[in-house]
């Protein structure tokens, strides 16, 4: 459903500051159809702390200190700058968990290729053994997947 129209009558010109449109709801304007559109969006979806910006209300407060915005946009710019640890953490936290474990997928791999190169006993197998030990204590890097892959490429091509 479109809006209806809102030109301002009388304004021919096209200047890059030029309001070609006003908001219905809080008469601001906009020199394009699209930021119209946009802005009422934000109507919609929250009306209450859209239109906090016209009574000076300040609605967001940061959780961290006692710093206070009247957008919500400036609450995050200002978490992410002002607190970029606590900012990470959450942004983390909000990810969803991956479905393939690296460690559990790379751990089954290395451990059968061991087994499969040495035997499940033995001296032989023992420096490779401790190898992927190793591996399982580090966290992903480009460095332990290249060592990974070579220990990969060797089980392929190993004769025995």
């Amino acid at each position: 459903m479109k809006p209806p129209s809102t030109s301002v009558e009388g304004n021919s010109s096209h200047g890059d500051n030029a309001i070609l449109v006003l908001c219905p709801i809080c008469s601001l304007g906009f020199s394009y159809s699209g930021g119209l559109e946009r802005h009422l969006a934000g109507h919609k979806r929250n009306p209450t702390a859209h239109l906090a910006h016209l009574v000076g209300a300040i609605g967001f407060k940061c959780g961290n200190c006692a710093a206070e915005f009247g957008t919500q946009i400036g609450l995050f710019r200002h978490h992410r700058r002002a607190h970029p640890a606590e900012y990470n953490d959450e942004k983390l936290a909000r990810r969803p968990v991956s479905q393939y474990n690296w460690f559990t997928l790379e751990d089954a791999t290395l451990g059968n290729m061991a087994t499969e190169l040495y035997g499940s006993s033995g001296t032989k197998g023992t420096p490779i053994f401790l190898f992927y030990l190793s591996c399982v204590w580090m966290k992903p890097s480009p460095t332990l997947i290249t060592l990974i892959l070579f220990l990969i490429h060797l089980a392929g091509t190993w004769t025995t």
